[in-house]
């Protein structure tokens, strides 16, 4: 087979995989492969807390040393900052984003890549948006379950906005949002009425978690 086909199949792989998740392992694996490299991931980080999560992998990763740079070196990652301003689909290598010879001096690199053997690494943004999290609270610091949070970008025009409920500990989250600014407030709450709050305004930057609580009377 050659390259040109490979990659149509590779692509076509690809678009399975998001159909039914249970395919990615072995799609990363034939990535991996295609490219000539040692490990393939998905992967989400967020800038604002230097944190990562993995969401699927090729087992290519010793599971030592993945659970290692999640719970440690996530924070020495000298590419964390710059990938915020990858353009979606380019792929990166770590000297587009930091000077070489600057990165072997990392401890990143000293302690968690160099015993690895690892020497670089390709990545691609596939999505930088926002995430939103938070709590809906009394004034006494009482979580209030069940009700309704709404996000209003204030680009938007007519119309509820974007729609979320509290749980039992009155968390919300909204993720997949556009960087920009919005306004947070509460609408129905279905846990027994109507339930105010004060309005809040939330700046959302890219590839960032952002928390932002609710007081309500």
């Amino acid at each position: 087979m050659g390259e040109g086909e490979q990659t149509l199949s590779l692509i076509g792989e690809i678009y399975d995989a998001a159909l039914d998740p249970a395919l990615w392992s072995d799609v990363l694996g034939r990535a991996r492969d295609f490219v000539g490299g040692s490990a393939a991931v998905l992967y989400l980080k967020n800038t604002s807390t230097k944190s990562a999560s993995i969401h699927y992998d090729d087992r290519g990763i010793d599971p030592d040393y993945k659970r290692l740079y999640l719970e440690e070196y996530v924070k020495y990652d000298p590419t964390t900052t710059a990938e915020v301003f990858a353009t979606i689909g380019q792929p990166l290598a770590t000297a587009d984003l930091i000077p070489y010879d600057e990165f072997l001096q990392t401890r990143h690199y000293r302690e968690w890549a160099r015993p690895q053997g690892l020497v670089d690494h390709l990545r691609v943004a596939l999505e930088k948006s926002a995430t939103l999290v938070g709590r809906v609270i009394t004034a006494g610091g009482a979580p209030k379950p069940r009700t309704m949070v709404r996000l209003i970008s204030k680009d938007a025009g007519p119309g509820p906005g974007k729609l979320a409920m509290s749980d039992n500990e009155g968390r919300f989250r909204f993720t997949s949002l556009d960087p920009g600014d919005y306004t947070l407030t509460t609408g129905f709450d279905f846990g027994g009425g109507a339930s105010t709050a004060p309005t809040v305004a939330v700046a959302l930057e890219a590839g960032v978690e952002t928390t932002k609580d609710l007081v309500v009377e």
